[in-house]
């Protein structure tokens, strides 16, 4: 049945990666083959989001459409993405996810099943992307993007019984609780689990081109299989062959970049600069499992830990060899005993990479000067001009000087005048 629905975007599709389950009989892949340019034998873990990422990495394209065993793509989907030009300025697309019911010829046309829009079609750039290892939890993605109306079908409804689907919304609600729809509904149980709605939600008929298609794919899951090709399978990818490697003597570089003293002024928080290489055998790369990410402890005169831990994802993928500057905020409040700050690499819930920097911590005290002009919560034109020549005035001839405004309320006046505002000198004390 995969088979059947993949040969639909053959047409379109520069390369077909499929990734199955370990636990699949191999002698069953013989139709996958016929329409993959690779199969990929992989152990699963669940859920399906935590195997994006690495399965992402398997492409070789420019884009990628991502589907699940049970999507069909539509005609119009293809149409679209066989027309030069479809992707200029994009980094990706939403799909409108269509819910087969019956025999596959009717999809559910209300809410929440639809407008039900997919994040499937992106650029394949681990530099954009940012998976989520959470069930239903879309990637983060930057650049540009559209919501097309071209739809992918979903035959979760159509192939799988209502206990088979019961279980699953058990499944996903214990993975990721508390996920609601727009009407405040449970997200799992309402979407696979129609029938137990008040109502029998509204349906509509699917178009020709695609009812035909769809029923080619279910009629396909009772034709035979040709037979597989076991020697052209390769290995089984195991999970631990997809974690990232634990750290390794020597396998990193860090220097302070700038001051090597961390100075803070009170109540106000800072930047630490570092040179970081990648002295390993591998690039690092932030979509890794797990990924490495500078950290850094805070430290008493004794050297003992205190407080809590700060942590930084790494900008981009550090290649082997290469050094790249990563910028870690320090928060303004930090332990009282703190004197220094130990900085390195981490996996979190592996381990720390040798080589560290110790930074000393220099506390210094901040002046502030309070600021009382009769502003109000709306702008002003008259006061606004006074408050603002003032500030103008602290900025040029006392720089050192942190103004804040007093006002009551304080509405909009930190966005308006730029910076921090409180409701009286009371207040004042109290954040000191």
């Amino acid at each position: 049945m995969v088979a059947a629905a993949l040969s639909k975007v053959r047409g379109v599709a520069d390369e077909i990666v499929v990734a199955v389950d370990s636990r699949v009989d191999p002698d069953l892949l013989g139709p996958l083959q016929a329409v993959a340019d690779n199969v990929v034998r992989a152990e699963f873990e669940p859920p399906l989001e935590a195997n994006l990422a690495w399965l992402h990495s398997l492409g070789t394209g420019e884009w990628i459409l991502r589907l699940d065993s049970d999507d069909i793509v539509s005609d119009q989907l293809c149409r679209r993405l066989s027309r030069p030009g479809w992707d200029r300025g994009l980094t990706h697309i939403y799909l409108q996810y269509r819910w087969l019911v019956g025999d596959g010829s009717e999809m559910i046309s209300e809410a929440p099943w639809w407008p039900d829009p997919a994040l499937r079609l992106m650029r394949n750039d681990p530099g954009l992307v940012t998976f989520s290892d959470r069930a239903h939890e879309l990637p983060t993605i930057a650049g540009a993007h559209q919501f097309w109306d071209e739809p992918i079908y979903h035959l979760d409804l159509v192939v799988r019984s209502v206990a088979q689907r019961r279980a699953k919304a058990q499944r996903y609600e214990r993975d990721h609780p508390g996920l609601r729809t727009a009407e405040g509904r449970s997200v799992s149980s309402t979407y696979y689990l129609p029938e137990d709605q008040p109502s029998s939600p509204r349906t509509e008929r699917v178009a020709p081109v695609d009812a035909a298609a769809i029923n080619r794919v279910l009629s396909a899951r009772a034709d035979g299989a040709p037979p597989a090709n076991r020697a052209a399978l390769g290995p089984i990818v195991t999970l631990d062959q997809r974690r990232t490697q634990p750290p390794g003597p020597g396998d990193l570089g860090i220097r302070v970049v700038g001051q090597p003293v961390l100075k803070l002024v009170s109540g106000q928080g800072s930047i630490l600069t570092l040179g970081i290489e990648n002295e390993s055998p591998r690039v690092w790369n932030p979509s890794d499992t797990p990924p490495e990410i500078v950290g850094a402890r805070f430290v008493d005169e004794n050297a003992q830990q205190v407080g809590f831990e700060l942590r930084q994802a790494f900008p981009g993928p550090v290649p082997i060899g290469e050094e790249v500057l990563v910028r870690l905020p320090v928060p303004a409040e930090i332990p009282e005993d703190a004197t220094a700050l130990i900085v390195g690499v981490v996996q979190d819930g592996v381990g720390w990479y040798d080589e560290q920097v110790t930074v000393p911590i220099q506390r210094m005290k901040g002046r502030r000067v309070l600021v009382s002009t009769g502003i109000s919560a709306t702008a002003h034109l008259g006061d606004d001009l006074i408050t603002s020549e003032i500030l103008d005035s602290l900025a040029r001839f006392v720089p050192d000087v942190v103004p804040t405004l007093l006002a009551h309320p304080i509405g909009t006046a930190s966005t308006r005048f730029g910076c921090a505002a409180l409701t009286s000198p009371v207040a004042a004390l109290a954040s000191n």
